[in-house]
């Protein structure tokens, strides 16, 4: 059993380091949930995730042992990357669902939040990452209204949250992830981000 968690957090946190260099659209899939068809008239659900192409370099591997390195340098920051990494990885084989909402926000909540119930921790550490004021990236990246969602789900059981929406949210909440791992790897920010503030 030991040998085989020590497996798995190892290939979450491969996961992760792919998606921290590539973004998620590396593991990203069509779903279909369902269909409905009358005559010439139907509907079909499915999540598309739109992601702009890229190049694995040759030297993806010394890159990937740099971004660990990084990772290990301090034992508190290894482990809860290390958590973390299972909770992202997991989060990609959902669709915009309650599961994904709470796998990812539970990252946040492992690392910036770490000992804390705030929520000023996130942007504060988007902050110093971005080189925004702390408050302009808690209303542009809706941080506040994101753990007003949680909150919902996990205290009253309802996702509130409309389908429309749902691209967008989840979009958003997983870019905040992905740039706290980012920031735990020792990358600089790649302006991930700024598509929020415009």
């Amino acid at each position: 059993m030991a040998a085989r968690k020590s497996c798995e957090t190892v290939l979450d946190m491969a996961i992760a380091d792919l998606c921290v260099l590539y973004g998620a659209g590396l593991f990203a899939k069509l779903i279909y949930r369902g269909w409905l068809i009358e005559g010439d008239h139907f509907m079909m659900e499915a999540w598309v995730s739109m992601r702009d192409a890229f190049v694995v370099p040759d030297n993806v591997e010394s890159v990937l042992i740099a971004i660990s390195k990084a990772q290990s340098t301090h034992s508190d920051i290894s482990q809860r990357y290390a958590t973390m990494s299972r909770f992202f990885s997991r989060s990609l084989l959902v669709p915009p669902s309650e599961e994904k909402l709470l796998y990812l926000w539970t990252m946040l909540e492992i690392y910036p939040m770490q000992d804390t119930t705030d929520i000023k921790p996130i942007s504060e550490y988007l902050s110093v990452r971005i080189g925004r004021p702390a408050a302009e990236i808690k209303d542009k990246l809706d941080i506040g209204r994101m753990f007003g969602i949680r909150s919902t789900l996990v205290h009253n059981g309802i996702l509130a949250l409309d389908i429309s929406e749902m691209g967008k949210f989840f979009g958003r909440l997983e870019s905040i992830c992905l740039e706290v791992l980012r920031g735990m790897s020792g990358i600089d920010y790649d302006g991930s981000l700024d598509k929020h503030f415009s």
